[in-house]
């Protein structure tokens, strides 16, 4: 019995799940905009709310490009989404460990097994040769093996 899934659907998945990071990110954009005054320093967290807003941004645009390259299976989206979702397990253990309500120790460890997670998955899925093959052979002029090849028959006229 084969339970593997095929290199397409599954990177249809994760084109989807980087859809799903980038909808997060704007969602935490909006939330953080109706939190928090972005113009006001009442509070003295001004400066922190820019860069939390910056990087949401970057996040949304960065996971908007991924999901729709995985989607057109272009190799640089792969790339692209390997290194931003590095990136953003980096920056949510780090706002985990230092942010400003630190929760329980069995909370922390829970989270940062689930990041670690999230991230070890496409880290060994998308470098899989077979996944790897799948995006080269999506390049331009070079031809997918899903699809037959057009026969090409070459008629000799013979002239009498």
């Amino acid at each position: 019995m084969n339970l593997s899934i095929r290199p397409h659907w599954a990177i249809r998945v994760f084109a989807l799940w980087a859809g799903v990071l980038a909808l997060l990110a704007v969602a935490r954009l909006l939330l953080l905009s109706r939190s928090v005054e972005l113009v006001s320093n009442q509070f003295g967290n001004q400066g922190l709310a820019w860069v939390v807003f910056g990087l949401n941004v970057a996040f949304a645009l960065g996971f908007g490009y991924c999901a729709y390259s995985l989607w057109q299976q272009q190799n640089r989206g792969r790339i692209a989404f390997l290194w931003l979702i590095a990136v953003w397990s980096i920056f949510n253990v780090i706002g985990l460990l230092f942010g400003p309500a630190i929760p329980a120790a069995m909370q922390i460890s829970l989270n940062i097994f689930r990041y670690a997670v999230g991230l070890v998955i496409p880290l060994f899925y998308l470098n899989l040769p077979r996944v790897k093959a799948r995006f080269v052979e999506s390049q331009p002029g070079i031809p997918d093996p899903d699809r037959p090849e057009p026969e090409i028959r070459s008629e000799k006229t013979v002239e009498e």
